[in-house]
């Protein structure tokens, strides 16, 4: 199971740090990719620490998983573009299937899909979504292992881990002090 160690951009910062030194941090804590959240996108429709995330890419050794305003195919590209391993889609976006099946086809698996409920990872599966980003908690995250797509889940204390751990997701997601515990 892989470990993506969590880190939120706010305003140029990691938790008010310096988003390099918190990547790092991250990285000699064992995680295996980065997921950076760019906090700041929500409200303005794209990302908005892109900067940041171009000096993260340049000090980690490790992949980073990007999730934060992409709501165009060509935001995306750019992302992937910095060195972004994979692009994360918006909630918003994954509403339609035209626009989410749009992105799958042209990103393939460099994106994936945030998703709360089986109902919408099924829905997302039909118009091509290659992985899913479940933030819906332990409930539903078996029966979403049967649609037999990679599940990257988020972890919110070692009960969680050890549930995830027991239905087979590909990876999770975990703060620094979880990431610690874990390796």
């Amino acid at each position: 199971m892989l470990l993506y160690g969590a880190m939120h951009l706010c305003q140029g910062k990691s938790s008010g740090a310096n988003p390099e030194y918190s990547a790092l941090e991250l990285q000699n804590a064992g995680a295996d990719w980065l997921h950076v959240v760019d906090l700041d996108a929500e409200g303005a429709g794209a990302p908005q620490n892109v900067e940041s995330v171009h000096r993260v890419i340049g000090v980690v050794d490790i992949p980073v998983q990007f999730h934060g305003g992409l709501r165009l195919v060509h935001t995306a590209e750019l992302m992937l573009g910095l060195g972004v391993g994979r692009v994360v889609l918006d909630r918003a976006l994954t509403k339609t299937e035209h626009s989410a099946a749009h992105f799958f086809k042209k990103l393939g698996n460099t994106c994936a899909a945030a998703v709360d409920s089986s109902a919408v990872a099924a829905r997302l599966k039909a118009v091509g979504c290659p992985r899913f980003i479940y933030t819906g908690g332990v409930g539903n995250v078996e029966e979403m292992t049967l649609l037999g797509i990679p599940i990257i889940a988020i972890a919110e204390d070692a009960r969680n881990l050890e549930a995830f751990r027991g239905v087979g997701v590909e990876g999770v997601i975990l703060n620094v002090s979880l990431l610690q515990v874990v390796k």
